[in-house]
């Protein structure tokens, strides 16, 4: 029997629970991590009830094989989203300069459906844009308005040159329509005004000797026509790209759980049965999320990381009171008066089977034979340290085949 300590002070023996408690307290009060998740992982379900971060690089945006950032030069990315039922949102996203992007959602309620579309605007990519011009400059229909605006402004002065080079403009505005993605509407106007202006730059003649026919230009001609038109399209036409997803929102998975177990008293060297109650922070599942992360790749991803284990140990985490009810170890005699203690602790899921319980006992010591010192010590309240193990029968497969599976199904 392990020999009982004569402390009368009432703050040294509850400083270690009051400790305890203060830590239980403080971990109540602080806010869950919000969750992360990644762009190329949107169409799987998604966290409910709390905040999530989408997170992605500029390259995984890609319109069938093709990347967004081939056909423009990413400017903003703007992120429309509904749940069913309920209004659209919008929200601006955060670029780095590494090509890194973020966007925080609000949360968002279980098993619902989400719309997400990706709004991305830039200017036309240089390649791209070399591209189109080229594409352009072989259409027939270019060509005619091309050889008609040569016929046209031929010897006339610059008024009526830029009359022409107008009407010319808003001819090629229309025709390279065909090999852009979607442009933003006002960029029309604006390819308009800076064609008009940039292709009074160009020396056409009527009659061109070098001229192999009346709708090809001549080398020089071609030349020039091209140079003005990547230039003038690559900074005045503002593309944008839609891209869509359907997500939805997990199904929360509320359920019941039914522990067997023992708890280990050190101080007082005796197993003990218990019943308690766990008491969680936020939703609880039969099966916790996991801890996953990309290690060393950047210091983004350790803070990410970081992010990720704060979840894995508030998912996982709760606060546990009960009471131990009698010493399961053998033992002649407990030393807990009555064989009640009452535990308040912290509750950990290793996985969905097994939870480990560490915390504080309190409880009142029980007289053993009757001489002074220990009718001094009778009724004396003590508190000391527990920890202990248990398992989830309602989650163990093999019982429930075993009776049928009646046994630990979930509730909704």
């Amino acid at each position: 029997m392990p020999k009982k300590e004569n402390d009368t002070s009432a703050i040294g023996k509850n400083t270690y629970f009051a400790s305890l408690l203060a830590g239980f307290l403080l971990a109540i009060a602080t806010p869950a991590q919000a969750a992360t998740v990644k762009y190329t992982e949107l169409n799987e379900r998604l966290p409910y009830d709390e905040l999530i971060t989408i997170v992605g690089n500029l390259s995984d945006f890609k319109r069938g094989k093709t990347k967004v950032q081939d056909i423009m030069d990413i400017q903003s990315i703007t992120l429309r989203y509904q749940v069913e039922g309920l209004a659209e949102k919008l929200v601006n996203a955060e670029v780095t300069t590494d090509g890194r992007w973020q966007v925080v959602l609000e949360k968002l309620p279980e098993k619902s459906q989400v719309v997400f579309t990706f709004q991305i605007k830039g200017q036309l990519s240089e390649e791209k844009t070399k591209k189109v011009v080229g594409q352009l400059i072989k259409d027939t229909e270019f060509k005619i308005e091309l050889r008609r605006y040569i016929d046209s402004s031929a010897e006339k002065d610059y008024a009526a040159k830029a009359y022409y080079a107008g009407a010319f403009a808003k001819a090629i505005v229309s025709t390279v329509n065909r090999y852009l993605p979607k442009v933003e509407p006002s960029s029309y106007e604006n390819l308009r005004r800076a064609l008009a202006r940039r292709i009074l730059y160009v020396e056409f003649r009527k009659d061109d000797p070098n001229r192999k026919s009346a709708l090809e230009l001549t080398e020089s001609e071609l030349k020039e026509t091209k140079s003005e038109l990547k230039g003038t399209i690559q900074k005045d036409i503002l593309v944008e790209a839609n891209l869509s997803s359907i997500s939805e929102t997990k199904e929360v998975k509320k359920y019941y759980g039914i522990d067997i177990g023992a708890i280990h008293l050190p101080k007082l060297d005796e197993l003990r049965s218990f019943s308690t109650l766990n008491i969680y922070f936020g939703a609880a599942e039969a099966t916790p999320e996991p801890l996953s992360f990309e290690p060393w790749e950047s210091c983004k991803t350790f803070l990410s990381w970081g992010e990720s284990a704060g979840r894995f140990l508030w998912k996982r985490s709760s606060l546990t009171v009960g009471f131990s009810l009698n010493d399961i170890s053998g033992g002649s005699q407990s030393d807990i008066k009555g064989n009640n203690a009452f535990l308040v602790g912290h509750g950990f899921r290793i996985n969905r089977y097994f939870r480990i319980t560490t915390g504080a006992s309190l409880y009142r010591v029980a007289t053993q034979n009757g001489d002074v010192e220990d009718r001094m010590l009778s009724d004396d309240l003590r508190c000391t340290f527990f920890w202990g193990l248990s398992i989830d029968i309602v989650r163990l497969e093999i019982l429930q085949n075993l009776i049928g599976g009646t046994l630990g199904t979930n509730t909704n």
